[in-house]
């Protein structure tokens, strides 16, 4: 099983991703904002396609030897499309959706720079925070990340062996 928590940036999919996999026996949670490397000579499509690849690569890994894989990436319609087309199993988005104006703030320990901000802003104009693929969408302004990830276990664990 994959479990994928999507949203804007700044909506929380880090923290609840890393509180889910502690709820979730035999789970691996993989940032995929790291699967490749920062590099700023890359164009952003090309990045975003590259990250796209790799969490493709690492569900399949994840599955065959067994884990439940809790990824953390923003996912468009197309991105969506591609990733469930190519991966065998359980596929299941969960959408952070805080109004925008929560992700704008700076939240915790973060600081967001302009160009953070204006990626926030595009994707809540393209509906990133609440696409019609999601399994769920759910408003975490008034949750802490622990209560967020509980939320999702809940809906998630009759999917599991586990549980």
């Amino acid at each position: 099983m994959i479990i994928h928590i999507n949203g804007a940036i700044n909506s929380g999919k880090t923290t609840v991703g890393i509180e889910l996999a502690k709820l979730i026996p035999n789970s691996k949670f993989i940032d995929a904002d790291y699967l490749v490397p920062d590099d700023d000579s890359v164009a952003l499509e090309v990045k975003i396609e590259l990250i796209i690849n790799e969490i493709i690569k690492k569900a399949k890994e994840l599955v065959k030897a067994g884990y439940v894989g809790i990824f953390s990436y923003p996912l468009s319609d197309e991105q969506y499309q591609k990733i469930s087309s190519n991966i065998e199993g359980d596929y299941l988005v969960f959408s952070l959706n805080p109004p925008i104006d929560t992700c704008l703030s700076n939240r915790g320990e973060r600081v967001l720079n302009e160009w953070e901000l204006n990626r926030i802003r595009h994707h809540y104009l393209v509906g990133i925070n609440a696409p019609k693929f999601s399994y769920r969408i759910i408003d975490n302004s008034n949750q802490k990340p622990i209560e967020t990830a509980a939320k999702i276990f809940s809906i998630v664990k009759g999917y599991l062996k586990c549980c």
